[in-house]
């Protein structure tokens, strides 16, 4: 399983990207004007304890977030449990406890329980998905909610998953769009497409898609460092792997990808078509959020 970055929410850039996503939203729910807490309780002084459970099993990711969200409305909060991401939890298990101001507390309620029940969500499929595909990766895709991709990286990576490129800078990814704008889309076009490309990648691994066996076949020979598989069955996968190699081509498996429509169904049949690496956005872009509940007493 890869390690994750211990010191990911520690890092200025996370830390500066964390507090303008916190603060956008609780100036959203405008928590700092919660009126029905603040009535019916903001005369109170006694301090009290909130208390996040798990209602299911699963795998966290975002309790740092989540704790920032209320030390944003209330400083000198206590935590007195938590779990680091990755960290596997069963059903009715505490995974959060804080003391404090009751208005704070249920004010900061709504937002942080959005953030960390949509990390451990992401965590949680990821894991799930991985387990079913053995050996093979399990990667996602920049099918990522606009401006938060960095926090949804990082729960793909606590459930044990593998992150893909980040940005369009990173390395080289030839799609089909730039195949048929490039010319006719023709695989004769592959090695072409690919000499170009890694003299300007300074380095950076080659990436092409592939919609039929004839570009399979070329970008096999014309040297491409990854071969994305895109909308295919497993067992057409399997074939044209399989095809080539009868041919004499020197497959790197570890370098091929499978990708398009691919969920917790499928993804062990993909894994074992061949590929060293299967793609899926869902792992991002139609997650369940985990359920998480908060509960508040007096201390």
């Amino acid at each position: 399983m890869p390690t994750i970055d211990p010191d990911f929410w520690i890092r200025p850039e996370i830390l500066r990207a964390t507090h303008s996503w916190i603060d956008a939203a609780l100036l959203e729910d405008r928590a700092k004007d919660d009126i029905t807490s603040r009535v019916l309780l903001g005369s109170d002084s006694r301090l009290a304890t909130a208390t996040v459970t798990a209602g299911e099993d699963g795998v966290l990711c975002g309790a740092d977030p989540a704790i920032e969200v209320f030390r944003r409305l209330d400083p000198a909060v206590e935590v007195s449990v938590t779990h680091g991401d990755g960290a596997r939890v069963s059903k009715g298990e505490i995974v959060l406890e804080l003391i404090g101001s009751a208005v704070p507390l249920l004010a900061a309620e709504r937002t942080a329980l959005n953030i960390l029940g949509h990390l451990s969500g992401i965590a949680t499929t990821t894991r799930r998905w991985v387990d079913l595909a053995g050996s093979t990766q399990v990667l996602d895709t920049r099918k990522t909610f606009p401006g938060v991709r960095v926090f949804q990286r990082r729960a793909v990576a606590a459930g044990g998953g593998v992150n893909h490129r980040f940005d369009l800078a990173e390395f080289p990814l030839v799609k089909e769009n730039h195949r048929f704008l490039f010319g006719s889309g023709g695989a004769e076009e592959v090695p072409e497409i690919i000499d170009r490309l890694r003299a300007e990648a300074r380095g950076a691994p080659i990436e092409i898609e592939v919609e039929d066996e004839a570009s399979f076949r070329m970008a096999v020979e014309a040297g491409a460092d990854r071969i994305l598989i895109d909308n295919q069955s497993p067992a057409e996968i399997a074939r044209w792997i399989a095809s080539a190699e009868a041919s004499g081509f020197d497959v790197d498996r570890a370098g091929l990808e499978a990708s398009g429509g691919i969920t917790g169904e499928t993804v062990a049949e993909y894994a074992a078509s061949g590929v060293g690496r299967v793609s899926i956005g869902a792992l991002t872009h139609t997650v369940r959020a985990f359920d998480v509940s908060l509960h508040v007493k007096w201390r």
